[in-house]
């Protein structure tokens, strides 16, 4: 899957089959069984084990126990006065979660944020008042990154990286009707 990497992987006792943690540093991790044939070639698609949410580095026991580290990570966004020499980080205002909130753009009016959040299990944009109340999501992509978003000049719309179709390519939403149209459709990666 190439919206995906593999962090953590590991041979089940009787060599025939293998498990890997499936995920991204913003995407939300799985586990996987994959089953091989007496070449080593898989027998089939890959099954996803019911548990190992997050999960990265594993092991296998020789009772055939698995064990794995569950990473998880809380960021969320601060602000700091520039025009105020010594000024220190004090929190934002906007909505935080127990997971993953930026990075943050201010509409040109500075009446509104649009930021990334893996708040509903996947990174998706959202966006709030510049005081943090009015949250509300703006992709529904449902697992591959949605990042990096900039509003437009003239605040009418919102440029945004996402994974959706196998490479990172730059899409474009309007805030308004929330519809979203990719811009580019090449192999490479467009990512800043």
């Amino acid at each position: 899957d190439p919206r995906h990497s593999i962090s953590g992987l590991a041979w089940m006792r009787d060599g025939r089959s293998l498990v890997y943690s499936l995920g991204g540093f913003l995407a939300p991790t799985r586990l996987e069984r994959l089953d091989l044939s007496p070449r080593s070639k898989p027998a089939g698609p890959p099954h996803r084990l019911t548990f190992g949410e997050r999960a990265i580095q594993l092991s296998i026991a020789p009772t055939g126990r698995l064990v794995y580290s569950a990473l998880l990570r809380d960021a969320n966004v601060w602000k700091v006065d520039v025009t105020q020499p010594g000024s220190v980080p004090v929190e934002s205002g906007l909505p935080t979660s127990t997971l993953t909130e930026g990075p943050p753009s201010y509409s040109p009016d500075g009446n509104e944020v649009v930021f990334g959040s893996t708040r509903s299990g996947s990174q998706e944009l959202w966006i709030s008042n510049a005081d943090g109340s009015n949250l509300r999501q703006m992709t529904s992509m449902e697992g591959p990154q949605c990042s990096n978003a900039l509003w437009a000049p003239d605040g009418q719309s919102i440029l945004f990286i996402s994974t959706r179709d196998g490479t990172s390519d730059l899409y474009l939403l309007t805030p308004r009707t929330r519809e979203i149209r990719r811009l580019t459709t090449d192999r490479t990666e467009e990512v800043e």
